[in-house]
């Protein structure tokens, strides 16, 4: 029979002040802690930090910490080609509607002209802007109430033909739109309206003509005499060149 002795296991000694006769440290003493120079990240490490990053998160928060993240959030228009704003926890406050809409601008700008999705809260004015500065736009997902009177249509359908989605949350919509996305959007394949009112001019023979052009169409057959969505809420109270400041605004 073979007799198995275990081997003495010996722990070197500490002193007294927590170190060991070579100085070393005590397990008890927290190892000593190194300094991060945040600003110092690579410039590609913070592109992928910021593709992870919400965008409202970027435009308010992160890329504001400092000089070097202002500057890859600002001038990357890549981390911009497709702006997401959306946001669940939706407020019918003046204030929180015109620094959203002042976000959508911030984040088109940014795209400086490779804006091809474009997801969030919009009104009529976010619209014409988007039209302006983003001739490559493939998808238009606006999560607020739509609305686009006559007076706009002209302006910011014809300079979307390259739109493939559109999508509404909800709102008023007009026959001009229809009619003008009929004639300047041949790529259109999906069009849903979501819980959007129609107008009383609005015919069935309107609604056929989009559902042999397009793909999808999702239409909800109500009807609304008038539009209840933020914008229009602000024009009939005469506070609309108040709360956006229209004249600083260059579409």
């Amino acid at each position: 029979m073979v007799n198995l002795v275990e081997p003495e296991i010996t722990t070197p000694s500490l002193s007294s002040e927590g170190g060991d006769k070579d100085g070393g440290l005590s397990p008890s003493t927290p190892p000593p802690q190194t300094s991060r120079d945040w600003a110092a990240l690579p410039r590609d490490i913070l592109c992928e930090v910021f593709r992870r990053t919400r965008h409202a998160d970027i435009l308010c928060g992160a890329g504001l910490a400092c000089t070097a993240w202002r500057g890859v959030a600002a001038e990357e228009p890549a981390l911009w080609r497709r702006v997401d704003l959306y946001e669940e926890d939706y407020r019918e406050e003046l204030g929180y509607w015109t620094g959203r809409m002042a976000m959508g601008r911030a984040a088109v700008d940014r795209s400086r002209g490779q804006c091809e999705s474009f997801r969030g809260p919009a009104d009529r004015y976010l619209l014409l802007y988007l039209a302006n500065r983003a001739p490559s736009l493939r998808s238009l997902q606006v999560t607020s109430l739509w609305c686009l009177p006559n007076a706009f249509v002209d302006l910011v359908i014809p300079k979307m033909p390259m739109l493939e989605v559109l999508t509404m949350a909800g709102g008023y919509l007009m026959p001009s739109t229809l009619h003008a996305l009929l004639r300047h959007c041949p790529r259109l394949d999906l069009l849903d309206t979501g819980q959007c009112a129609l107008h009383h001019e609005i015919t069935f023979r309107l609604l056929d003509e989009c559902h042999s052009k397009f793909n999808v169409v999702k239409v909800v057959p109500g009807r609304s005499p008038m539009c209840f969505c933020w914008t229009c809420h602000l024009e009939s109270n005469g506070l609309l060149a108040y709360a956006y400041n229209l004249d600083n605004i260059i579409f």
